[in-house]
C-alpha cells in the first residue's frame, strides 16, 4: 500500500492510485521489486499505451494540485505531497522525452533488464493451481 502512514485521506489515495498506475504501466519493476500479479506481463511500449499513461500521469498531479493544498496537511503529509509532486513531474517529464526515439544502447538499453528477470519469477509450489504457462514463458511469448 503507497499511502500507508499517511494521515490525509485523499493523499492516501492519490498516493496509491499512482503507485497502482505505475505497477500496470512498469509490470517490469513489479517483478524486480516482487509484487506478485504482474509477472506475466510487459509495459505497453505503442503509442496509444504512452499516451494512456500520460493522461493517467497528467490527471494524478491535477488532481494533487487542486485537491491536496499543502495548507490542509500536518507537516509528514506535506512532504509525501511534495514527494508525489515531484514523481509525478519527473514521469511526465520522462514521457515527453519520447525514449522510444532514441537509438537503443546495447550495453543499457531497455533490454537490459529482461535478463534479470529470470531469477525473480515465482516458482511454483503443489498447493498452487496447474497453470498452462509460467508466468516467465508468458511474458517471453509477448517479446
Amino acid at each position: 500500500m503507497a499511502g500507508g502512514g499517511v494521515k490525509s485521506p485523499r493523499l492516501a489515495a492519490l498516493a496509491e492510485e499512482y503507485w497502482q498506475a505505475h505497477l500496470a504501466a512498469r509490470p517490469i519493476d513489479a517483478t524486480l521489486l516482487g509484487i506478485p500479479g504482474f509477472d506475466d506481463r510487459m509495459p505497453d511500449e505503442s503509442p496509444r499505451g504512452r499516451a494512456h499513461e500520460k493522461e493517467t500521469l497528467s490527471s494524478l498531479r491535477e488532481r494533487l494540485r487542486t485537491t491536496v493544498t499543502p495548507a490542509d496537511l500536518n507537516a509528514i503529509d506535506a512532504v509525501t505531497r511534495g514527494l508525489l509532486a515531484e514523481q509525478l513531474d519527473a514521469d511526465l517529464a520522462y514521457a515527453d522525452s519520447h525514449l522510444e526515439d532514441w537509438p537503443a544502447d546495447p550495453r543499457a538499453g531497455p533490454q537490459v533488464p529482461l535478463q534479470d528477470l529470470a531469477p525473480l519469477q515465482p516458482g511454483r509450489t503443489p498447493p498452487d493451481p496447474p497453470a498452462p504457462w509460467p508466468p516467465a514463458v508468458t511474458r517471453a511469448l509477448v517479446v
